[in-house]
């Protein structure tokens, strides 16, 4: 009979960091019409966490935690190519299923996030980044340097 192994993530890294946020302070007594905000640090820690090579291909997530709640996430999936011109390394990353709880979002956490995925790829030698955007995400991406591709290709899938 055929087993299939199980694979288990490694913890390779953690660090918390301080971002700021704020919010009403709606526990306070205050003159009516009146909500001020509070602006506080919160901590965040950013774990990253790395599949071990299966296939050629190399699996890492990056999570960002608070108070033991994962707030935000994103995923880098490295595959090996013959190497051209374009990617000289033949490594290419995809970054996929970039999500922050809505509650959590516009604080700088999936920027954080992010940059340790890219941190990440250039320790691992990789040619290039890519990912699909959404339109609510495409903001974000181009903050950090993402950029359209533009190409004489047609980009064409086969489900299979």
């Amino acid at each position: 009979p055929k087993y299939n192994k199980l694979i288990i993530p490694v913890l390779a890294a953690s660090e918390t960091i301080e971002i700021i946020t704020t919010g009403p302070a709606t526990e306070l007594e205050n003159p009516p019409g009146i909500v001020p905000v509070i602006i506080c640090f919160r901590k965040v820690t950013i774990c990253t966490v790395i599949w071990p090579v299966v296939i050629n291909e190399s699996f890492i997530a990056v999570l960002a935690e608070i108070d033991g709640e994962t707030v935000s996430t994103a995923y880098l999936s490295i595959s090996e190519k013959p190497a051209n011109p374009s990617f000289l390394t033949g490594k290419i990353g995809t970054i996929l299923n970039v999500y922050t709880k809505p509650q959590f979002r516009k604080q700088g956490i999936s920027t954080k996030v992010l940059s340790k995925l890219i941190d990440k790829a250039k320790r691992y030698n990789i040619s290039k980044l890519e990912l699909s955007a959404t339109d609510m995400g495409k903001s974000l991406y181009e903050k950090i340097g993402f950029r359209e591709k533009k190409s004489k290709y047609t980009s064409m899938q086969l489900y299979i």
